[in-house]
């Protein structure tokens, strides 16, 4: 299973994952060509080995490029019912053969993989995240949370693999300049996931998970209320302080928002 994220961040998201003879989106929120030039550039042709993208939620920074890359390469769309109404004034009329729906926390096939759709709480319809399994090795995404649930932990848990929320450092939030009522929506539990929340999560996982056999990547992370540098630093320094080691006892790293990032390949 290979995995990159074209784009990871509050401008636009789109993660791409191949593994055998399938090829699929999760999301597809910057344009079509730039989309369609990083697939190019990994050596993926998307009338040939492209089938389909997955839509976490409704949110133009998810589904902006989805529409025109359905209907340019006759891709199957797979969104819950919610989701499906919430992103059409976004993606223009998709034909109704590759519309998919799934019920969230269902599991469905698309080619060699397995997929789950797990809830998240963010302030959307209904948005999910994934659990994606290749018959060897399993990838969650988990972005676009405002809090970390039981029923989603337990999900990360069985993943190898983990590309995980690190959306904004608090301190940088409080003290930057939006305004107070997106300031206390970012930081709701409808919101994002901060970077001292996702250290938390990440030292879990490694103490009752199997990302200490894969790895994980830091995703979504805010232009305005964050640093790459800064959201691994925090991560990697709960994990010492925890006595875990990052780069031994598990890898850590950053999907990046402006640049495609091959994050990593699986079995």
């Amino acid at each position: 299973m290979e995995i990159s994220a074209i784009a990871s961040g509050s401008s636009g998201n789109c993660i791409y994952v191949s593994s055998g003879g399938t090829g699929i989106l999760i999301d597809a929120g910057i344009t079509g060509k730039r989309i369609v030039s990083n697939l190019q550039e990994l050596a993926c042709t998307p009338e040939r080995d492209l089938q389909a993208i997955l839509v976490t939620h409704e949110h133009h920074d998810h589904v902006s490029g989805v529409g025109v890359l359905a209907r340019k390469f006759g891709l199957d769309v797979w969104a819950n019912t919610p989701t499906w109404e919430g992103m059409k004034p976004y993606v223009g009329r998709i034909p109704e053969k590759q519309q998919k729906v799934f019920a969230s926390s269902n599991s469905f096939v698309i080619g060699d993989l397995q997929v789950t759709a797990f809830r998240t709480s963010h302030d959307s319809r209904e948005p999910v995240g994934f659990l994606i399994d290749n018959g060897q090795k399993k990838l969650a995404v988990a972005t676009d949370t405002g809090v970390m649930t039981s029923q989603m932990l337990t999900e990360l848990k069985e993943a190898e693999y983990l590309i995980l929320e690190a959306n904004h450092d608090l301190a940088m939030l409080q003290g930057g300049r939006y305004p107070w009522p997106l300031k206390k929506r970012i930081m709701s539990d409808q919101g994002h996931l901060s970077n001292a929340a996702s250290a938390a999560v990440v030292e879990f996982l490694v103490r009752h998970g199997k990302v200490c056999q894969g790895g994980v990547a830091l995703g979504h992370l805010s232009q305005e209320n964050n640093r790459p540098e800064l959201a691994l630093d925090t991560v990697c320094s709960r994990l010492t302080q925890a006595g875990i080691i990052p780069g031994r006892d598990v890898k850590v790293g950053l999907a990046r928002r402006d640049r495609r990032t091959a994050l990593f390949q699986a079995g």
